[in-house]
């Protein structure tokens, strides 16, 4: 009787087919996970500029309708520079559009993110 030790050709290609056919499977699903990764740091970029935004607005009655990244972080709203999810330093001359609205001597706000992080 022959000792036999190791695999046959035939069933390596066998593993590696099976291999192949999982990653192509799996792959589509992480470069989606990536991307709604992406959009959902945006996202929360987004709101972190607008609560500074909307507590500038609170504290600074007479301001402007658009108020800077770089007025945030000078007044001490934001602490830091802030990337996008490329890694991109947000520009600090980059706004956030202030609109007013007064309904029945109710007035709301609404905050508008800069430009780069809505792409």
């Amino acid at each position: 009787m022959r000792n036999k030790k190791g695999f046959t050709l035939v069933e390596l290609l066998a593993v590696m087919v099976i291999l192949l056919l999982l990653v192509l499977v799996a792959f589509p699903n992480f470069a989606s996970l990536s991307s709604q990764s992406k959009n959902k740091y945006d996202n929360t970029v987004c709101i972190l500029i607008k609560n500074a935004a909307s507590m500038y607005v609170n504290n600074n009655p007479d301001f402007t309708d658009t108020i800077t990244i770089d007025e945030l972080i000078k007044a001490g709203y934001l602490d830091y520079d802030i990337t996008d999810s490329k890694g991109v330093e947000v520009n600090r001359s980059d706004y956030v559009e202030v609109t007013r609205t007064v309904t029945n001597g109710v007035t709301e706000y609404t905050y508008k993110c800069p430009q780069q992080l809505t792409n």
